[in-house]
C-alpha cells in the first residue's frame, strides 16, 4: 500500500508549479502592460486553488469525524471553493470591463517578446502539471476537476502566445484586449459553474445528476414488494453523497429479510448514483406521511 506522501506528491508538485507561474505571469503582465497575461495569471491562480483544494480535501478526508462534527470536515472544501469562485468572478469581471475599455481606447501594444516567452513558460508549466496528474485523475473527483482546469489553461496560454504573434499586424493594438475578453468570458463561465455547484451543495440540494423520479421508477421495478418515500438526498462534499428514506413494506418481513433488502438497496444506489451513505427506516403500518419529499410537518 502506497504512503500518503507518495499519493499526495503529484498534488504538491502541481500546487508549486501553478503558484509560481501565477506570480510569474502577473509580474510580467504588469511590466509589459498585457491584460492577456494578467487574465491568464488569474486563470492560473484558479488552477492553483483548484489543486490546492484537492490536496486539502485529501488531508481533511483523513481526519476522522468527532462528537461535535459527526460528518467530518468535508464542508470546509465547499466553503473554500465558493469563496474561490466569488473572488475569481470579481477579478475577471474587472478585467473584462478594462479590456472592453481598451478595445475602444487602444493603448500601446504590449512587449511582444515578453508576452511570448512568459506565455510559453506558462504553457509548459500547465503541460507538466497535466502530465503529472494524468495517471491520478481517476483516484479522486477533485483531481479530475483540477486536471480539466489545467488542460483548459494550457489552451488559454496557447491563445496568449498566438495573440502575441499578431501584434505586428495593422490590427495588433486590438489583439490583447480581444484575447483578454475571450479569456475572461471563458473563466467567468467556469466561476459561475463553481458558484452554482457550491451553492447547491451548501443549501443541501440533491446532486444535479440524480433524478429522484428515475430513482423511484427503478426501485419500484426492482422491488415491487416495497415503496420508498420521505426521501432526503444531499452532498456533504466531493464523493460523499448521503440519502435517508422511509421504506414501506407491503408484506411482513423478518429482520434478516429486511437487512438483506436494505443491503441490496444500498449497493444499487451506490452503483447507479454513487450514493455511499444511505440510511433507511422500515415501515409496515406507515408513518402517516406518504409524500416523496417530506413537507416537514409531523403527523
Amino acid at each position: 500500500m502506497r504512503s500518503h506522501s507518495h499519493i499526495d506528491r503529484p498534488l504538491y508538485i502541481t500546487v508549486f508549479l501553478n503558484g509560481f507561474i501565477s506570480v510569474f505571469e502577473l509580474f510580467f503582465g504588469l511590466i509589459s502592460n498585457s491584460l492577456a497575461l494578467i487574465s491568464d495569471a488569474a486563470h492560473n491562480l484558479t488552477d492553483f486553488l483548484a489543486v490546492f483544494l484537492a490536496l486539502i480535501s485529501r488531508i481533511a478526508g483523513r481526519k476522522p469525524p468527532t462528537l461535535k462534527h459527526t460528518y467530518g470536515f468535508r464542508r470546509l472544501e465547499i466553503f473554500a471553493a465558493f469563496f474561490n469562485g466569488l473572488i475569481l468572478f470579481a477579478i475577471m469581471a474587472i478585467l473584462l470591463k478594462e479590456s472592453i475599455f481598451r478595445l475602444f481606447n487602444p493603448l500601446k501594444t504590449p512587449n511582444q517578446t515578453t508576452v511570448i516567452v512568459v506565455g510559453i513558460a506558462a504553457f509548459f508549466a500547465n503541460f507538466i502539471s497535466v502530465v503529472v496528474l494524468n495517471s491520478h485523475k481517476k483516484e479522486d473527483v477533485n483531481i479530475k476537476i483540477a486536471f480539466i482546469h489545467l488542460l483548459q489553461d494550457a489552451f488559454v496560454s496557447l491563445l496568449v502566445i498566438i495573440s502575441a504573434f499578431l501584434y505586428n499586424f495593422s490590427f495588433g493594438k486590438y489583439v490583447d484586449p480581444i484575447a483578454t475578453i475571450l479569456i475572461s468570458i471563458l473563466v467567468l463561465k467556469s466561476s459561475l459553474s463553481i458558484l452554482w455547484e457550491t451553492t447547491v451543495t451548501l443549501l443541501e440540494g440533491a446532486p444535479p445528476d440524480i433524478d429522484i423520479k428515475e430513482m423511484l421508477d427503478i426501485v419500484g421495478q426492482k422491488y415491487p414488494q416495497l415503496s420508498i418515500h420521505h426521501i432526503h438526498i444531499w452532498q456533504n462534499g466531493p464523493n460523499e453523497i448521503l440519502l435517508t428514506a422511509h421504506i414501506h413494506f407491503k408484506e411482513n418481513k423478518n429482520v434478516q429479510e429486511i437487512e438483506g433488502i436494505f443491503s441490496d438497496l444500498k449497493e444499487t444506489f451506490k452503483e447507479r448514483w454513487k450514493i455511499n451513505h444511505a440510511t433507511f427506516e422500515p415501515e409496515f403500518n406507515g408513518c402517516g406521511e406518504n409524500e416523496i419529499i417530506s413537507n416537514g410537518k409531523n403527523k
